[in-house]
C-alpha cells in the first residue's frame, strides 16, 4: 500500500513538471512556427497521458519492462515525423535514457551512485531532453529579431511619453 501511495506521490510531483514542459513547447510553437514541435508536443502530452493512467500502475506492477517498451513505441513514432536530425538524435535518448532509468529501477547497473543519481534526477534529465528538442528547432535569430520588432517600437512610445511629462 505504501508503494502505491509513493508512486501516486511521485505522478503527482511529476505532473507539475509535464504541464511545465507542455507550456514550454507551446510557447515555442509560438515562437518558431515548426511543424515538428506539434509533433513533439503531441509525443508530450500523450507519454505523459499514459504516465498518469491507471495502466502505467498495472505495467509497472506485473511486467516493468513493458514501461520502457510503451514510452520508445511514443518517442519512436514521433521519430518517424520528423525532419531534422537532431530532434530525431533527441529522441532515441529519451528513449535510450528510459531504459537506462529503467535498470537503475531494478538495481541491474551495480553502481549505487549512480542508480540513485538517475533514479532521483530523473526529471531534471527529462525536462534537459525536452529541452534540447526545442532548442535544436528554434532559430534564435529570428526569435531575437521579432523580439527587437515589438519591444523597440513599444520602448520608443514609452520615452516619448515620458519626456512629454512635466518634472
Amino acid at each position: 500500500m505504501i508503494d502505491i501511495l509513493q508512486l501516486c506521490n511521485d505522478q503527482l510531483r511529476g505532473l507539475h513538471l509535464d504541464m511545465f514542459l507542455i507550456a514550454i513547447y507551446l510557447v515555442a510553437i509560438f515562437i518558431c512556427k515548426a511543424k515538428d514541435l506539434y509533433v513533439c508536443t503531441l509525443a508530450s502530452i500523450v507519454s505523459q497521458a499514459f504516465s498518469l493512467s491507471p495502466l502505467y500502475r498495472a505495467t509497472l506492477e506485473y511486467e516493468p519492462s513493458a514501461v520502457f517498451l510503451i514510452y520508445s513505441f511514443i518517442y519512436f513514432t514521433v521519430i518517424r515525423y520528423f525532419s531534422t536530425y537532431k530532434v530525431m538524435l533527441a529522441c532515441f535518448i529519451m528513449a535510450a535514457f528510459e531504459l537506462i532509468v529503467y535498470k537503475a529501477y531494478r538495481d541491474e547497473i551495480g553502481i549505487v551512485f549512480v542508480e540513485s543519481f538517475l533514479y532521483d534526477n530523473y526529471e531534471l534529465l527529462v525536462t534537459l531532453c525536452h529541452l534540447v528538442i526545442i532548442n535544436s528547432v528554434i532559430d534564435w535569430r529570428k526569435v531575437v529579431v521579432s523580439v527587437r520588432d515589438y519591444c523597440l517600437p513599444l520602448l520608443r512610445a514609452i520615452r516619448n511619453v515620458g519626456l512629454s511629462l512635466p518634472c
